[in-house]
C-alpha cells in the first residue's frame, strides 16, 4: 500500500489533543475524541494492508498477526515495564493491586473490559490509572481477531457485495450504540460493538479510496476542508458530558473519512497535514499515546496536588523525548522484517509477556505487594479496612442496621453511615442508608450510575418508623452540596475529587425550580417525621476535602514530606455549601436540632481552614466521609446537644 505522509499528519492531529485534553488544557475540552479518530485510521490502513495482500494471493493469518506484534507489542511493553516499576515503588498497596489488575487485563487485551468493570460510585477518576489508555488498544486487537477471518470470508465475493456487508456491520454497530436505552453509557464506552463501527468507517473509507471516485481537485480540497473542520470544531466545543460513542461522535469520524478518501497530498488540507513537523508527530503518535498517561498519572500522584500548567509542559515535552526514543531504537528496527526475524521477537515478547502477567497477578494475590510497607506505615492508609461497621442489630440491607430498642435512627447516605460508625453499642441507634440519595421524599430520577431507587428506601424507612414508637430521634444526614451542586468538590488547591455527578430532581407538581422543589420536600419530610411523633436532628454538611486524605497522609510520610497536618479552606467550604445551607435553615421548626460539622473541623484548630488530619489525629477515611475518630467527635456533639437541648427538658 502507497505511503501517504499527510495520514502521518491525521495521525498527529489525533495525539495531540488527546494529550492536551488530559493535561486538562480546556481549548480541547473534546481532544478525547482523538481516540475516535485513530480507530478510524486504523481501521483504513489495516483493511488497505489486507486487501493489498488478498488481491496479491499471499495474505495468512500468521503474517498478519506477525505485523501486529511488531507493530504493538515492543513500545507497549516497554512501557508497561516502566509504569511496573514506578508503580511498585510509588504507589500504595490499594492502588498497586488496581495497576496489578489493569496490567495483566493489558497483557491479554482485555482492559477494555476490565475498565468497565472497574468503574463504581467510590472509583478514582482516569486522573489516577496509569494504563488506563490500554482500553483502546484492547478494543482494537479484539477487532483484529474476527476482522481479518471476515476478510476471507467474504474475499470472493463481488465487490459491491462486499462493501454492502461492511456497511451492514457498520450500520449495525452504529444502530446499537445510538439507542439510548440499549445499555450503559460506560458500557458502550468500552465494548467493542459499540466502537466496531468507527474501525468500519476506516475501513469503507478504504474501498472508496480504491475506487478513485474523483481526481477533481476542487472537490478533494472542499471535502478535505470540511472533512478537516469536522474534526476540529468537535474537538474544540465537545466536552466530557459529550455522550461517547454516539452520533455526535459521528461528525468528527466522517470527517477522518473525507480526509482519508479526498485528502491527498495534492489538496490545501492535504499540504497541511504533509508537513515535516506533523509527519515527524505522527510517527511518534502511538509511542506518545502510550507513555503520556502513566506520565501524567505518576506526576499527578507525586505532585498530590493538580499539576501546574508549567509541570505539564515539562511532562509532555517528557513523552515525546521517550518517544521518539521508544520510535527510534524499539519500534523501528523492530518492524524491520529484513534486518530482525520474527523467532526472537515472538520467544522475547512471550517471555516478558509471562513476567509481566506474572507480576500483575502477584500483585493481586498480595494485596498490592502489602509487605513493601510496615504495619506503622499503613496504620493510617488502612484506616477505612480497620474500622469495622460493628452493627449488632439486623443488617436487613447492606449498610443498614437495625437494632431493637433502638433510640435513634439514622437516615441519609453513605456520609450517614460513616457518621453511625462514631456512636457506641450502648447508644443503641439503627441506620437505614439510602445509597446514593438523600433522605427527602418526591425524589423522583437519577442517573443511573448509583444507588437503588431512592423511594423505595425512604418509604420503607417510614415503615420502620411507624411500627418502632421506641425511636426518639431522627437523625438526617447527607452529603447535602454534592446532591444541591450536583457536582464533585474542588477545593481549589490541587485537590480535585473524580468520578461523576449524582443528578436528582424531583416530583414538581408545583412547578418549581431546583431549589425550590429541594426545600419543598424537605420540609415534607421533616413534617412527616414529626406527624409520627419523633424529634428531627439536622446535621448540616461535613467539608468535603479534595484529597483521599489517608493516601495523602501515607504518602507524604513515606517520602518524608511535611506531614504536620492537612487542611483545606474554610471559604470554599462556605462557598460549595451556601446552597445547602439555605436548603436546610428553610426548615424553621423550632423543635429541630441543628448540628454544624463545621464548628467542630474548621477554624477549631486552623483560623479559616478546615482540618482534615493534624497531630496524627486522622479526621478523614477518605476524601470526604469522616473516620471513626472524626464521627465519634461528631456524635458527641449530637449527644451533647440532646443532654442541654431546651426542648429536652
Amino acid at each position: 500500500m502507497e505511503y501517504r505522509k499527510d495520514i502521518d499528519g491525521l495521525r498527529a492531529v489525533a495525539v495531540l489533543p488527546v494529550i492536551l485534553f488530559h493535561a486538562g488544557i480546556s481549548l480541547f475540552s473534546g481532544g478525547f475524541l482523538g481516540v475516535d479518530i485513530f480507530f478510524v485510521i486504523s481501521g483504513y490502513l489495516i483493511s488497505g494492508i489486507i486487501l493489498n495482500d488478498l488481491e496479491k494471493g499471499n495474505f495468512t493469518i500468521g503474517n498478519f498477526y506477525e505485523r501486529r506484534i511488531r507493530r504493538i507489542i515492543p513500545a507497549l511493553f516497554t512501557v508497561l515495564i516502566f509504569s511496573s516499576i514506578l508503580a511498585y515503588f510509588i504507589l500504595l498497596p490499594g492502588e498497586m493491586r488496581k495497576f496489578s489488575q489493569s496490567l495483566f487485563s493489558t497483557i491479554f487485551f482485555a482492559s477494555n473490559i476490565f475498565f468497565w468493570l472497574d468503574s463504581n460510585y467510590f472509583d478514582a477518576g482516569s486522573e489516577l490509572k496509569p494504563l488506563l489508555h490500554t482500553w483502546s488498544l484492547s478494543v482494537e486487537e479484539q477487532f483484529y481477531i474476527f476482522f481479518p477471518l471476515l476478510m476471507i470470508l467474504i474475499w470472493k465475493l463481488p465487490s459491491r457485495s462486499q462493501e454492502m456487508i461492511i456497511f451492514l456491520l457498520l450500520l449495525l454497530s452504529l444502530t446499537i450504540t445510538s439507542i439510548p436505552e440499549f445499555v450503559n453509557s460506560s458500557t458502550k464506552f468500552y465494548w467493542l460493538p459499540f466502537r466496531a463501527w468507527e474501525l468500519l468507517i476506516g475501513v469503507a473509507a478504504m474501498y472508496i479510496s480504491k475506487k478513485s471516485l474523483t481526481q477533481n481537485s476542487f472537490i478533494n480540497n472542499l471535502a478535505s476542508i470540511i472533512g478537516f473542520f469536522a474534526i476540529l470544531f468537535p474537538m474544540i466545543f465537545y466536552d466530557s458530558e459529550t455522550p461517547t460513542p454516539s452520533l455526535s461522535t459521528l461528525i468528527p469520524c466522517l470527517g477522518c473519512f473525507l480526509l482519508l478518501v479526498c485528502g491527498n497530498e495534492t489538496t490545501f488540507i492535504g499540504k497541511i497535514l504533509s508537513t515535516n513537523l506533523l509527519v515527524f508527530i505522527g510517527l511518534l503518535s502511538y509511542s506518545a499515546y502510550l507513555w503520556h498517561q502513566p506520565l501524567f498519572v505518576f506526576g499527578r500522584i507525586l505532585n498530590i496536588s493538580e499539576l501546574s500548567l508549567y509541570q505539564y509542559a515539562f511532562l509532555i515535552f517528557l513523552t515525546f523525548v521517550l518517544a521518539f526514543l521508544s520510535y527510534k531504537f524499539i519500534e523501528t528496527p523492530i518492524r524491520n522484517r529484513k534486518k530482525l526475524s520474527f523467532k526472537p521477537i515472538l520467544i522475547s515478547s512471550s517471555a516478558l509477556a509471562i513476567i509481566l502477567a506474572t507480576f500483575g497477578l502477584r500483585g493481586h494475590f498480595t494485596e498490592g505487594y502489602m509487605e513493601r510497607f510496615s504495619e506503622d506505615e499503613l496504620a493510617n492508609y488502612l484506616i477505612f479496612e480497620n474500622e469495622i461497621d460493628a452493627c449488632v442489630g439486623n443488617k436487613q440491607k447492606e449498610m443498614w442496621c437495625l437494632v431493637e430498642d433502638s433510640r435513634f435512627l439514622i437516615l441519609g447516605d453513605s456520609h450517614a453511615d460513616a457518621l453511625s460508625r462514631g456512636f457506641t453499642e450502648d447508644d443503641a441507634v439503627s441506620k437505614i442508608i439510602l445509597y446514593g440519595c438523600p433522605p427527602i421524599l418526591n425524589i423522583v430520577k437519577k442517573n443511573d450510575n448509583f444507588g437503588a431507587d431512592c423511594n423505595d428506601d425512604i418509604d420503607y424507612a417510614f415503615e420502620y418508623l411507624a411500627s418502632n414508637d421506641q425511636i426518639e430521634y431522627v437523625i438526617l444526614h447527607s452529603r447535602w452540596p454534592l446532591f444541591v451542586e450536583q457536582k464533585r468538590f474542588d477545593n481549589r488547591e490541587g485537590g480535585v475529587e473524580y468520578g461523576d455527578s449524582i443528578v436528582i430532581s424531583f416530583d414538581n407538581k408545583l412547578n418549581q425550580n431546583f431549589m425550590d422543589s429541594f426545600k419543598s420536600s424537605l420540609f415534607e419530610t421533616v413534617e412527616k417525621i414529626s406527624s409520627l411523633g419523633r424529634k428531627i436532628i439536622i446535621v448540616y454538611p461535613v467539608p468535603e476535602v479534595g484529597w483521599h486524605v489517608p493516601t495523602v497522609v501515607t504518602r507524604n510520610k513515606l517520602l518524608n514530606r511535611s506531614t504536620d497536618n492537612l487542611s483545606t479552606s474554610y471559604d470554599v467550604f462556605l462557598d460549595r455549601a451556601s446552597k445547602s445551607y439555605e436548603i436546610l435553615d428553610s426548615i424553621k421548626k423550632d423543635d429541630v436540632i441543628r448540628i454544624y460539622p463545621e464548628k467542630i473541623f474548621c477554624n477549631s484548630f486552623m483560623e479559616n481552614r478546615c482540618v482534615a488530619y493534624i497531630d496524627d489525629n486522622l479526621f478523614y477515611g477518605d476524601d470526604d466521609h469522616l473516620s471513626v475518630l472524626g464521627a465519634r467527635i461528631l456524635s458527641e456533639q449530637i449527644k451533647n446537644e440532646i443532654v442541654y437541648n431546651p426542648e429536652n427538658d
